[in-house]
């Protein structure tokens, strides 16, 4: 599954098995302090190629 996280202004694409999977990679990854941990998100996408080009998609149905 693909995720799209993010943390003050910088964004990165994720691959996990699960939305904890991928919070872990991208504390890792965006290495926020530990009082900014909270500001840190993380959401669930879907790539949609059309005509060339690869967009990602917000699935609504996985966010809780």
């Amino acid at each position: 599954m693909n995720y799209v996280a993010g943390y003050k202004g910088k964004k990165i694409e994720i691959e996990a098995g699960s939305m904890l999977a991928a919070k872990e990679k991208a504390v890792a990854l965006l290495k926020p302090t530990k009082k900014d941990a909270g500001l840190l998100w993380v959401l669930p996408v879907q790539k949609v190629e059309t005509a060339g080009a690869v967009a990602l998609v917000i699935d609504p149905g996985l966010i809780n």
